[in-house]
């Protein structure tokens, strides 16, 4: 999706210190990426999903944020004409905010736990 907007920017595909955007976003909009979305839970940042329930390694990680209330899940033609502005910004403040760095280890150790065993 190629959105041109001042406020608007895509980390570029062949940066690896993508933390860097997270830490400094008002808002990550994503795909279920577990990578960018453990990052904006760490990080804090209100999160706004693609919804793409077809795929099976997005099932897994849209289920968990919904049972820590930490996703607001969205289409990819309401994504297109979705105005950002402080009613989202309201509605997304709603979202957990309780993970932190220091206890989010010791989270998705006993996650994979729960799963494995």
């Amino acid at each position: 999706m190629d959105i041109q907007l001042p406020n608007v920017v895509k980390i570029p595909s062949n940066y690896t210190e993508s933390q860097n955007y997270i830490a400094a976003s008002d808002l990550v909009i994503t795909k279920a990426g577990w990578g960018t979305v453990s990052e904006a839970v760490i990080f804090q940042k209100p999160l706004l999903l693609v919804d793409r329930m077809y795929m099976n390694e997005d099932y897994n990680t849209v289920n968990y944020l919904k049972e820590i209330n930490h996703v607001k899940l969205t289409g990819l033609e309401e994504l297109k004409t979705m105005v950002i502005n402080e009613d989202l910004f309201r509605q997304l403040a709603e979202q957990e905010t309780g993970i932190s760095r220091e206890n989010a280890v010791y989270m998705i150790v006993e996650r994979i736990l729960k799963i494995v065993f």
